[in-house]
């Protein structure tokens, strides 16, 4: 029975930070709509679209790291250390490559992807200046999954949940800034609210890079020096990714 208890209570601890966290990073996806709705319908409309196509690419980055995560889990439940570290640096790979390659079609296609939904110029060009800033923050947040994604796989939940509130607070601050031009800040409207995403994106992920260097946690370190990915292990994960990737991509959509 007190073996029972221990581990219902070790679940708890480790999984009340993950759904607090989801919890947050949910606000966080509403703010910018929430404090945009002060505005006029033009930008409401405009940030609204634009967050449905950010949604999705945060769901296909988030995808994207899977696959990579099932086998980090049974590396780290065997303490295969090197096998530990390729698929955490696999992981950096997926994740920073979709990243980036997102980053990359949201700035040449922002305009055409707003165009599907939206047919007042007035409110294609607030989408687009929206994306145009938010899509810089794609490899941050990338990084930023991977990191965390990591931690709660080896039961580091909490230092996550925590970064993750700094981010949404942090959003709420720059929005309230930046959309409103308020302390003499400059009044940017929809513009103001997504250079408040992209400020919270990369403090998040300096935050967990310094978290990971502080406690010198074992799976980050020097991981790429002696990176040195077994062509099975790569092609196991790139089968079990694909599906998964998919899977987070096609809901999404």
């Amino acid at each position: 029975m007190r073996t029972k208890f221990d581990f219902i209570k070790r679940l708890t601890l480790i999984s009340l930070p993950i759904i607090l966290q989801q919890l947050f990073l949910n606000l966080a996806s509403l703010l910018d709509t929430m404090m945009v709705g002060q505005l006029d319908e033009i930008s409401i409309s405009g940030v609204y679209i634009a967050t449905q196509i950010v949604f999705v690419c945060n769901l296909m980055i988030f995808g994207s790291i899977e696959g990579a995560s099932v086998f980090f889990c049974q590396f780290f439940g065997i303490k295969d250390k090197d096998h530990l570290k390729n698929c955490y640096a696999l992981k950096y790979l997926f994740s920073g490559g979709i990243g980036l390659l997102l980053t990359i079609i949201i700035l040449i296609f922002a305009k055409p992807l707003s165009s599907l939904f939206l047919s007042n110029p007035l409110e294609i060009e607030v989408a687009v200046k929206y994306l145009n800033f938010v899509a810089l923050s794609f490899v941050p947040y990338a990084l930023s999954v991977t990191i965390s994604s990591s931690l709660r796989e080896t039961h580091r939940s909490l230092s996550p949940m925590i970064i993750t509130l700094i981010g949404v607070l942090l959003n709420f601050t720059f929005n309230y800034l930046f959309i409103f031009g308020n302390f003499n800040f400059p009044k940017m409207g929809a513009s103001g609210a997504a250079i408040g995403t992209l400020i919270d994106r990369v403090v998040e992920m300096v935050l967990l890079i310094g978290y990971l260097l502080f406690r010198k946690i074992d799976f980050s370190q020097n991981f790429f020096s002696s990176l040195k990915i077994e062509k099975r292990l790569l092609k196991n994960v790139i089968i079990k990714s694909i599906p998964l990737f998919l899977n987070e991509t096609l809901w999404s959509l």
